[in-house]
């Protein structure tokens, strides 16, 4: 039987590997992601558009803590 896989192996799944990508980002020092990011997107208009689309993933991700706390706490109320 296999085994269930994470939150996160799902996530990533679905993202396309973004979350490994963004969690790999996140490791190293910010001078190494300024290397990185200059040789493979001289563009800085592009980062910046990535850098809004995580601002968004931002929001979506406090916005689902956010119904997550509603559903608790509705649940919690309908059982007594």
């Amino acid at each position: 039987m296999a085994k269930a896989k994470s939150t996160f192996e799902l996530a990533d799944e679905a993202t396309d590997g973004l979350m490994t990508t963004i969690r790999e980002m996140m490791d190293k020092s910010l001078a190494d992601n300024i290397t990185q990011f200059a040789a493979v997107e001289p563009n800085v208009l592009n980062i910046y558009e990535l850098a809004n689309m995580m601002r968004f993933g931002h929001q979506t991700l406090l916005a689902s803590t956010r119904l997550t706390m509603i559903a608790n706490n509705i649940k919690v109320e309908e059982v007594g």
